[in-house]
């Protein structure tokens, strides 16, 4: 079977990013492959940290990455690429487009 990562860059979203997850898990649970979220803090300074540290506690197969500051979509996306450990990586935003 086959191993899914998305990598999700997030910059200040505390107000989206629960309701990515629930909408996200909804539609892999449905694949039949092993599947896991990296997130991409992308330096937010509002309560993005909290809601992801919540995630990761909630569901093991969420994981996320901070950076430092903001240092731009381009930069997270690589930062998450780097980090991506899946046979299969895909690359969506927060806002599901």
């Amino acid at each position: 079977m086959s191993n899914l990562q998305i990598i999700v860059p997030v910059f200040n979203e505390q107000e989206v990013v629960d309701l990515f997850y629930a909408k996200i898990k909804q539609i892999l649970q449905t694949c039949d492959v092993h599947w896991s979220i990296l997130f991409v803090d992308d330096g937010s300074s509002d309560g993005t940290v909290q809601h992801l540290e919540f995630l990761r506690h909630k569901d093991s197969r969420v994981g996320f990455i901070t950076l430092s500051r903001n240092f731009g979509k381009e930069y997270a996306l690589t930062a998450g690429l780097d980090h991506a450990d899946a046979d299969v990586v895909v690359v969506i935003d927060v806002d599901l487009q």
